[in-house]
């Protein structure tokens, strides 16, 4: 395959890039006060001994494993581990879609799972995902909390989430990579809190 000789690839990264500063700094302004209170009820739940859960589908569901990863193995500094799950094992979610269906890949998994004072953080770049906002109703029963970090509408989820974060933007890459800072910061602050 040959590339194109028209495309300017300079001019393409540096629009990435310009979106990018431009998604950053409107993040920085809207949702520090959410931020804040995403970190501090996680911060409080794993003093409490309670479970972080995370869920997502594509590419949220790759940052919900990393930041699983983050909890449970570390961010930057050794440390005890913290009770982490993403919920997206290959055979769980096949046999749930098989048999339930796709809706109900998360709500089956923590029906099971959440206890009272649970944290499950959805990730979902629409806010519509059927088998995150289907969720709510069972993380509510079981006495779990619900913390929404979507786009800039925050679709359906900013309905039945406990707490939101919505990154100011519409662009599915622009929110994934604002979602990777917010975590990635809460992670640096569960550290300092526990070093």
């Amino acid at each position: 395959m040959s590339v194109k000789q028209d495309l300017d690839f300079s001019q393409i990264f540096q629009s990435q890039v310009d979106d990018h500063q431009a998604v950053f700094q409107k993040t920085i302004e809207q949702c520090d006060q959410s931020w804040k209170k995403l970190t501090e009820i996680v911060c409080k739940a794993i003093e409490d001994g309670k479970t972080i859960f995370f869920i997502g589908n594509g590419g949220s569901a790759a940052t919900a494993s990393h930041m699983a990863g983050e909890l449970i193995g570390r961010y930057r500094t050794n440390r005890e581990p913290i009770a982490s799950l993403v919920l997206h094992d290959a055979s769980i979610n096949t046999c749930i879609a098989n048999d339930f269906g796709y809706d109900e890949v998360f709500s089956r998994q923590l029906k099971a799972l959440v206890k009272d004072g649970d944290i499950v953080i959805a990730l979902s770049t629409s806010g519509n995902s059927p088998n995150v906002i289907g969720s709510a109703p069972v993380i509510k029963d079981n006495g779990g909390i619900l913390i929404g970090i979507t786009g800039e509408s925050g679709g359906k989820l900013k309905d039945v989430a406990d707490h939101m974060i919505q990154i100011p933007s519409k662009n599915t890459a622009r929110i994934q990579e604002m979602t990777d800072l917010l975590l990635h910061t809460m992670c640096e602050v569960i550290e300092q809190q526990r070093s």
